[in-house]
């Protein structure tokens, strides 16, 4: 162009256009900028694009461009380049000649430097090459060789690192730092071999992308080839096992296996209990995982579980290798899963990389298995530790290897004190014929269920239990250790107590006046005419009083199974406690012992809302028992005052008093003190269950105070407020 005009108008007319597209901030701008300030140095600088003494982009437009790349969730990666002795320069012999060392490796770099790619200032003593549209192989192939032709052409040490945008959505200083992290991670290792960094951590470098001496020939070649792939798959086991959350664990494990194979892309699959695969992971390029490809990754993960083998496919543009998990059992193999790679071409079938895929394959297997059984012993922990029996388990020799909470409250040895202890000094010494058996019969059949027995406790108290063995066998049906279950059945043994007293003491209840109204029954009909009419009238008065006796004792039965049942409706109403307690009273006025009562109720306790038949059935009972254990001639108090919301009413008696053991069983069904008086004195032993039963439905309580030789006092409390109906 010859005319100078014509000339300075086009330049003004490119500026402009450099300008807006600098001014906007799409990732297609932004490379148009970037391409036009390579043209227009001079400008560009101005718009702090280009650096002008080094010839590369300033490290604004690097992270503008970077973030831009991260917005539209392009793959991108950055290689990192570290003088590192740059700093040491630049102190001994200025800023001027430190600058003249970097823009050396600018001058190095940008020859080899792709038309996409750019090259750029990061910090003061590193360069940046970012490789936009580049999957995590080809950014690591790339870092490798120029790493390479670096290490040989440069004088002074450079160390590179990788970093790629795979899965990472921070900000684009963030991926920077990352490729710096792992340049630093070059360079303390020492060796030729890149390292690379992602958002998930530290990437394996591939295999193939390791350089081998030329000198080395073919046989070198493999042997370092070979050595890689074990440092390769020994780093994927220890990431696999290591200490960090399985998942975590499973896509470090994936990054290491496209280093190993060479694949763009690769997804892992476990079976579920009903052997149906479902995705655990999936890592590498975006492309793999949609469209077409999901589909044919799909059809070779089915076909290789079906066929129990490593399959190769070629797709309508990939290529596909699947590897089933398979885990032996003597029933013959089972799918724990299966692994896919995926490679941007076709491919066909490879030894050496079915072997790789064969190694990778049990290593997965092995941490899937892994990972079962420690989710399986984390949940049997939580439910063992949750019941309420209790649990533990021993080995072949009876030391415990495991102790619940249960266990602990049962026999009272902590689990640091039950852990390795023999599990024999649990048995009482009598009871170890009986254990011997048991052990031979689980042995035998497998477990042992619902056994009755006794054991000691740390106090050297016996416990009543009720217990199951189960025998823990290994896969090939070893015994290695027994679960042992206890129940305490104190209460349950108690009830059977009371339950066998009760069926002698309603026998021998119901069987007495029935025998009376039976005998005098008979007297009367074959002797009618032998007996007088007093003694007719005698007999009469006898079976009424003992079929009322009967009624009672029916009524007691029934009603104790209405209260507790919920079945008895409260018709609540204002009552007078101390006319109600005199009513009480005068049932007992004929009484052969004289008893005498003494009734005082103080102000505001002498009215309630209640149920008047059920109260007057409550002051019945706790009179009628005083009545019992009273002394001829004794004299019974029945009290009240307002305690609160709530009216409290005490029945003192002049009685034997009831020893202290006995007293937390009282108001229990059936159950009776049993020392000498009890046993001389008729009852069924649920008079005070029913009292108990009619406080709870009135929303009150029933209690006892009562010392040996000194009397007993019986108190209950309800609301004195209106009650609402049940």
């Amino acid at each position: 162009m010859t005319d100078p005009a014509a000339a300075d108008g086009l330049c003004r007319d490119l500026e402009a256009l450099c300008s807006r597209l600098h001014g906007g901030g799409g990732v297609t701008e932004l490379r148009l900028s970037g391409l036009l300030a390579r043209i227009f140095p001079e400008q560009a600088a101005q718009r702090d694009v280009l650096d002008p003494r080094l010839g590369v982009h300033t490290e604004a437009f690097l992270l503008r461009l970077v973030q831009a790349e991260i917005n539209a969730k392009a793959d991108i990666g950055v290689i990192a380049f570290h003088s590192d002795r740059l700093a040491e320069i630049r102190r001994r012999q200025g800023e001027e000649i430190a600058r003249q060392v970097l823009n050396r490796l600018a001058d190095f770099i940008k020859p080899r430097q792709n038309v996409s790619e750019w090259l750029g200032c990061m910090g003061s003593d590193s360069l940046a090459l970012i490789i936009p549209q580049a999957g995590l192989l080809t950014a690591q192939e790339r870092g490798q060789a120029l790493h390479e032709a670096l290490r040989r052409s440069s004088r002074f040490p450079v160390s590179t690192g990788v970093a790629h945008s795979l899965d990472f959505t921070g900000p684009a200083a963030g991926l920077l730092r990352l490729a710096q992290q792992a340049a630093e991670e070059t360079r303390q290792a020492g060796d030729r071999r890149v390292h690379t960094r992602t958002v998930q951590g530290p990437a394996a470098m591939p295999a193939a992308a390791v350089p081998t001496s030329g000198e080395a020939g073919l046989a070198g070649a493999s042997l370092v080839s070979r050595y890689q792939r074990l440092v390769l798959l020994n780093r994927m086991s220890l990431e696999l096992f290591s200490d960090q959350p399985f998942p975590k664990a499973l896509a470090a494990a994936c990054s290491t296996i496209l280093a190993l194979t060479g694949a763009r892309y690769v997804a892992v699959y476990f079976c579920d209990e009903l052997g149906s695969p479902f995705l655990a992971h999936r890592h590498g390029d975006a492309p793999f995982a949609k469209g077409q490809a999901l589909r044919e990754e799909n059809d070779i993960i089915r076909r290789s579980l079906a066929q129990r083998r490593i399959l190769t496919g070629a797709g309508t543009r990939w290529g596909w290798v699947a590897a089933p998990l398979l885990h032996y059992r003597k029933a013959g193999p089972a799918e724990d899963g299966v692994f896919v790679v995926g490679f941007p071409e076709p491919r066909s079938q490879d030894p050496d990389l079915d072997q790789t895929m064969l190694e990778a394959s049990r290593l997965l297997r092995n941490a899937r298995l892994t990972q079962t059984h420690l989710e399986q012993q984390r949940v049997l922990a939580a439910v063992t530790e949750q019941s309420a029996d209790a649990i533990y388990i021993t080995d072949l020799d009876s030391r415990v290897m495991n102790w619940n909470s249960a266990a602990e409250d049962l026999f009272q040895y902590s689990r640091e004190e039950a852990l390795g202890r023999d599990a024999l000094s649990l048995v009482p010494k009598d009871r170890l014929p009986e254990l011997e058996r048991l052990n031979g019969q689980a042995l035998k059949e497998g477990c042992v269920k619902n056994f009755e027995s006794v054991r000691l406790r740390k106090d050297g108290s016996l416990v009543a239990v009720e217990g199951t063995f189960f025998v823990l066998r290994d896969e090939k049906g070893r015994p290695f250790g027994t679960v042992r279950v206890f129940r305490d059945i104190t209460r349950r043994k108690e009830v059977d107590r009371m339950k066998s007293e009760f069926v002698s003491l309603v026998s021998h209840e119901l069987r007495t006046p029935l025998t009376a109204i039976q005998g005098f029954a008979e007297t009367i009909f074959d002797f009618w005419d032998d007996v007088t009419p007093e003694q007719r009238r005698h007999y009469l008065s006898v079976i009424l009083a003992e079929a009322k006796r009967l009624s009672n004792l029916v009524t007691n039965f029934l009603d104790i199974s209405r209260l507790e049942a919920g079945g008895v409706a409260l018709r609540p109403a204002l009552v007078g406690l101390p006319d109600l307690s005199r009513r009480a009273a005068a049932l007992f006025q004929e009484h052969p012992k004289n008893i005498s009562f003494n009734i005082n109720f103080a102000p505001g306790s002498e009215q309630a809302w209640a149920d008047e038949d059920q109260l007057l059935r409550v002051f019945v009972n706790l009179c009628g028992n005083a009545v019992k254990y009273s002394p001829p001639g004794g004299q019974i108090s029945v009290s009240g005052r307002l305690a609160g919301q709530n009216i409290e009413v005490s029945v003192a008696d002049q009685g034997p008093g009831i020893p202290p053991r006995d007293q937390k069983h009282l108001f229990q069904k059936f159950y009776r003190v049993g020392d000498e008086v009890s046993r001389k004195t008729p009852g069924t032993g649920l008079g005070l269950a029913i009292c108990k039963s009619i406080m709870d439905s009135h929303g009150g309580r029933i209690w006892v105070e009562s010392q040996p030789g000194h009397g007993t006092v019986f108190k209950f409390a309800f609301p004195a407020r209106r009650l609402k109906p049940k």
